[in-house]
């Protein structure tokens, strides 16, 4: 106001920071002057404070324009209908006060706008609600004593937010990735540039699209200092343009790992990785493993006469192994790298890519925290199947997509994606034609980075090129054996071999002779079952080999079942599920059996199950999602049950399967009563029913556990019809465990859960409690099914005195918070409610005006979870 009245303009300069860091473009310059033209006009209250007067029929307000200057007041008046209302506006010229009237014609509300030299004057248009001639509410319109007040607004650039770009190091080697979050900005165009300060070179920049905005990636290739220009619809953004300085890297971030393990692997051979340390200065490389046990894997270091060094170990089994390498104790970029290590079959049935975790940014998330291969030189024949690991554990939740194509024909390749452990996939990709391939992949829509990947597709030669005939008569009976011809016209000069083991691993005889261009393989089963068929050309196998057959025999006749596994992408063979074999259960028991069909193609699903021992069929029962299939089996029979499973008619991998169904424990038979008829209270004491009318006669022991985790006994007594009742006397109130057990073993039921909520106030009656876990499990119950209950509660002997200042917490035996919460409160004490999810000590820490009340904390033993 000073200032207005002093008639003067004024520069001031305001500093913004955060942590003590001034904002990007600060501090900031503002121009105060005097307002002139519509600015400068304003609203003028009546003697009673109101800016609208009634007068008649008439409305009326008052327009100061001493201080605008020369120019045309004009105005309108749009109503609820949509007519426009005309405005009489006189002006005294000698005050510069303008007296406006209009005349309502409807009830509602208006729309008043009133302009100084075309533009509104500050609190227009506003709004008049009439709803009768004295009764008028308005909203909007400012008076002039509001008038000096600018409330500046975020512009879309000052909107754009980007990270702190100052004192930025960067190593060579290393990509400068900015994130942009245009959330709150709105659409709008981001364009970069960066320039090598020395050379003043542009260098390449990318924009990627992300979920809040963009991303911004720099690779700068040499040392020195570069400049990022960063523009929002043409302007550059606050603080820009940005400056950061590259620099050679030192110690273990100059250490590569310059050629990872070769794949596939074949059995024996070692892991090696060989890492460049040329430019790391003074130091050792130092390697440790971890095997997929856990168990530490011996590393070895070997220094090439090149200078690089060799990095070797032998792998434990199947799985995921740990490296970490390390120079002067520092981890090189890249590790710890995970390295999965499996059986694969020889070169000819396809390229099996290992992970390149080393070239995935560590922390990264989403889409740039996906791990795969390196995609560098990829080559695969026609014939081959290529097998692509893909690693989503650092990715977060999300979906994975992929489309494979040839990149001048644009013919779809075909593509599965198969779950292979919790976090992980694998891609199989089986190009149909020759040429370059480009291998898409997304992670929640976003690409990966470097994606679309590109391979080479070659025709195929050796053993690649030899197929087994598809023909009818390709594969036959003959007599004493099962006839196969090979095709081996594209193979080129070999020799073609073949060995079959049988169901029982023994070898079976196999005899090969040529017949034109073609090779025939003739093999002599003599028992049933399952066989392998392994076919070498020059000592590699074909694709599809090793080649499964089904061999039956009825009245001496062969009959076999060919397993088609060339493509390993359809039918019976490709239908998965758990390991069906060691399965024992007890009558009552379900089994329920995930079965995965998303590679079978076409088809349909058979489950069939029998008691081999009666011959009773067994129902099951059948839920499809998708291609995925839940069976679930309850055996009603002891003996041994066989299972079927079918697609198409063929049965999958391991089946049939055999699983053995033995009577229940006499445990299982003995049930906890629950209800009100079976829970008394009487002098001082609690007791329960329990029956073990169907297990018969035997030892029942109870045992129980007070919610301070003090055991005490119970006293059992008989009662008819092989009925018992469990009792026991409480001494505080809270949540009491009974564990009923007969010959040793607990009962359906046990233990039962009795939360006590006050002791009696003498010696007859009085128990104020609830049966929490009793479950009526009688032999009509749900078998192995079982309910868990969550919430318990114990009682503190706390004064009442000392009850409103409490507060109370909960830590689990692994030491996380569990929820808790006091409850009701007596003179005895005060209940404190939490809610375990599994068995052990929990403590409990009760604290008094903040601070620990004498006494706690209190450790609780929670059993039966």
């Amino acid at each position: 106001k000073q200032w207005y009245q002093r008639r003067v303009a004024i520069t001031a300069g305001i500093t913004m920071t955060f942590d003590d860091e001034d904002l990007p473009g600060g501090p900031y310059t503002i121009t105060v002057k005097k307002p002139v033209g519509a600015d400068a006009c304003s609203m003028k209250p009546n003697k009673d404070g109101s800016l609208v007067t009634p007068e008649g029929d008439n409305l009326s307000f008052i327009i100061d324009l001493s201080q605008a200057g020369p120019g045309n007041l004009t105005g309108i008046v749009k109503t609820p209908s949509g007519k426009t209302l005309p405005l009489d506006i006189e002006v005294d010229k000698d005050t510069g006060l303008a007296n406006i009237k209009f005349k309502p014609t409807e009830k509602g509300i208006h729309i008043v706008n009133l302009l100084f030299n075309g533009h509104p004057i500050p609190g227009c248009p506003f709004e008049l609600d009439i709803k009768g001639p004295a009764n008028v509410t308005m909203n909007g319109g400012k008076p002039k004593d509001g008038s000096g007040s600018v409330c500046l607004d975020l512009d879309d650039r000052s909107l754009v937010v980007v990270p702190n770009l100052v004192n930025v190091k960067v190593t060579r080697g290393q990509d400068v990735k900015i994130p942009i979050d245009l959330t709150f900005s709105g659409n709008g165009e981001i364009e970069v540039t960066c320039i090598q300060d020395s050379t003043l070179e542009h260098v390449p920049c990318k924009l990627i699209d992300t979920p809040n905005g963009k991303e911004v990636q720099v690779s700068p290739k040499e040392p020195g200092w570069y400049t990022i220009h960063l523009k929002f619809n043409g302007e550059n953004l606050p603080g820009s343009p940005y400056k950061f300085e590259v620099k050679e890297p030192t110690g273990a971030d100059a250490v590569k790992i310059k050629r990872g393990p070769k794949s596939p692997l074949k059995d024996g051979e070692d892991i090696t990785l060989i890492i460049d340390v040329s430019k790391a200065g003074e130091g050792q490389l130092l390697g440790t493993c971890k095997g997929p046990d856990s168990s530490n894997v011996p590393v070895k270091t070997k220094t090439l006469d090149n200078g690089d060094i060799e990095v070797s170990f032998k792998p434990k089994g199947d799985g995921d192994h740990t490296l970490d390498l390390t120079f002067n104790n520092k981890s090189i970029p890249g590790c710890p790298a995970i390295i999965n290590v499996r059986h694969v079959t020889p070169d000819s049935m396809g390229l099996v890519l290992d992970l390149a975790p080393w070239e995935v940014d560590a922390g990264a998330k989403g889409a740039k925290g996906v791990r795969h291969p390196s995609f560098d030189d990829v080559t695969v024949q026609l014939n081959q199947t290529m097998k692509i690991p893909i690693d989503l554990s650092a990715a977060g939740p999300g979906n994975i997509e992929v489309s494979c194509i040839q990149e001048k024909t644009k013919t779809p390749c075909p593509v599965t994606v198969v779950p292979t452990k919790q976090g992980a996939v694998e891609i199989a990709v089986k190009p149909l034609e020759t040429g370059p391939h480009l291998l898409h992949i997304t992670f929640n829509g976003v690409d990966l980075p470097k994606s679309p990947f590109r391979f080479m597709v070659e025709p195929p030669s050796g053993a690649n090129a030899v197929t087994l005939k598809k023909s009818a008569q390709a594969v036959k009976v003959v007599k004493d054996g099962v006839q196969f011809a090979i095709d081996c016209s594209r193979a080129g000069p070999g020799v073609l071999t073949a060995a079959c083991t049988g169901p029982d691993g023994q070898l079976v005889p196999c005899e090969c002779k040529k017949s034109g261009s073609d090779q025939l393989i003739t093999i002599k089963p003599t028992k049933p079952g399952l066989h392998s068929l392994e076919v070498m050309w020059d000592g590699q196998q074909i694709p599809g080999s090793p080649i499964e057959i089904m061999i039956n025999m009825v009245d001496g006749r062969i009959i076999y079942e060919l397993c088609d596994v060339l493509l390993m992408l359809m039918g019976a063979f490709t239908v998965r599920t758990p390991d069906l074999s060691n399965i024992q259960l007890e009558i009552n028991q379900f089994i329920r059996i995930p079965i995965d069909c998303r590679l079978a193609g076409p088809g349909k699903l058979q489950v069939t199950c029998k008691n081999e021992d009666t011959g009773t069929s067994i129902d099951c029962d059948m839920k499809k999602t998708g291609d995925m299939y839940e069976i679930t089996i309850k055996p009603t029979d002891p003996g041994r049950h066989a299972l079927n499973i079918m697609w198409d008619g063929k049965h999958i991998p391991g089946s049939p399967a055999f699983f053995t169904v033995k009577g229940p424990a006499p445990a299982r038979l003995c049930y906890i009563l629950s209800g009100a008829d079976h829970i008394k209270c009487s002098k001082g004491a609690i007791s329960f029913r329990c029956t073990t009318k169907e297990a018969g006669k035997g030892e029942l022991t109870a045992l129980g556990v007070d919610p301070f985790g003090k055991q005490f006994e119970c006293e059992i007594t008989e009662e008819p019809d092989l009925t018992y009742a469990v009792a026991f006397k409480p001494e505080v109130p809270g949540v009491h465990n009974v564990d009923v057990k007969y010959n040793g073993l607990s009962i359906n039921g046990s233990p039962a859960l009795i939360d006590i909520k006050s002791l009696p106030q003498g010696d007859e009656g009085g128990i104020s409690l609830e049966l929490i876990s009793c479950r009526d499990t009688t032999s009509s119950g749900s078998g192995t099914d079982t309910q868990v209950q969550q919430k318990a509660t114990i009682t503190l002997p706390i004064p009442k005195k000392d009850h409103s200042g409490l507060s109370v917490s909960c830590k689990g035996p692994d030491g996380t918070d569990i929820n808790c919460e006091l409850g009701g409160s007596t003179d005895a004490g005060i209940n404190v409610l939490f809610e375990p999810s599994q068995g052990g000590k929990h403590t409990l820490t009760v604290m008094l005006n903040g601070k620990n009340y004498p006494g706690t904390p209190v450790d609780v033993e929670v059993q039966g979870l």
